[in-house]
């Protein structure tokens, strides 16, 4: 079994890398941190970066993965994110992991000035991208070996088996 941790981005660096460092010390397997832009309750108070704040987590470590829970396609364009992620996996030595999802309605939406999408929506715009927002490119699209298909509404399947694993 492997035993993982959530680190939110809300503390200032120096802070942030004593609990990155403690949870390795721990012996956590992964750490993870969010990506969005405010959490909730923590909306009016500092909150950092999932990106930078994994490319420091993997500089100050050495043995336990780092990741996203979950990245968001909601505001993130493919294609810089993507050159983003290869840059934090090449600092953490290959300890990234990418956790993928279909974003969250509510404050991100909201903040980004488009209303809230449904789950069905996040998860087409995975594979379609959306129309109303071009910079909200399809992910599929840039990433054709990622095959995904749409399944009951808001469910993203996997098809190429070597993706499940």
């Amino acid at each position: 079994m492997r035993i993982g941790v959530i680190i939110l981005p809300e503390d200032p660096w120096p802070v942030a890398a004593a609990k990155w460092r403690r949870a390795e010390r721990l012996g956590f397997d992964h750490a993870w941190t969010y990506d969005h832009l405010a959490w909730r309750a923590l909306r009016d108070s500092p909150w950092y970066g999932a990106v930078p704040t994994l490319a420091a987590a993997a500089a100050v470590t050495s043995t336990i993965r780092v990741g996203t829970l979950v990245a968001s396609p909601e505001f993130r364009q493919p294609v810089p994110f993507a050159r983003e992620l290869v840059t934090v996996d090449e600092i953490a030595g290959g300890r990234f992991t990418l956790g993928f999802g279909a974003g969250s309605g509510g404050w991100d939406a909201t903040a980004l000035g488009h209303p809230p999408w449904s789950p069905g929506e996040r998860a087409w715009l995975v594979l379609a991208g959306e129309p109303r927002y071009p910079e909200l490119r399809s992910w599929a699209a840039i990433f054709p070996s990622l095959a995904f298909t749409k399944a009951e509404g808001s469910d993203l399947r996997v098809l190429d088996p070597s993706l499940r694993d």
